[in-house]
């Protein structure tokens, strides 16, 4: 579910900050180094996959010669591969500097280094001190 979502969030926060977190979402294969762990590898996607309701979560293993045509630097020492379309990736710093942005936009204030003493939900929102100041 995060990673639908994640789209969202991406376009969410250019809006809110015109920061780019440079999302891509094209796939990505998980290798597995043994037919032990390809096997463990398979049984938890059919799960995810049954989780989900057997639509809501697509996957493909792969392994031999299609995983080698697929993935042509592969190494010798891999003997397979899960993949899903949903693997995708984000600029951590980028993605970073549009959270911090659009939290103070949103009103928040960053006070690093200070231990949590409360949190409140007052008047429709979340407070929080931090004890050393009142909520």
């Amino acid at each position: 579910m995060s990673a639908e979502r994640w789209p969202g969030l991406a376009a969410e926060l250019l809006e809110a900050t015109g920061v780019d977190t440079h999302h891509e979402q094209n796939g990505g294969f998980t290798l597995c180094l043994s037919e032990a762990e390809f096997l463990d590898r398979r049984a938890m996607m059919e799960r995810h996959h049954r989780d989900a309701g057997n639509d809501g979560f697509d996957y493909e293993m792969v392994a031999g010669a299609e995983l080698r045509r697929r993935l042509p630097a592969v190494g010798p020492a891999v003997y397979g591969a899960s993949f899903t379309p949903y693997e995708g990736t984000a600029n951590p710093l980028f993605t970073l500097h549009a959270l911090q942005a659009a939290f103070a936009a949103r009103g928040g204030v960053y006070m690093p280094g200070r231990a949590v003493g409360r949190i409140a939900y007052e008047g429709g929102a979340f407070r929080v001190g931090t004890g050393m100041e009142e909520l």
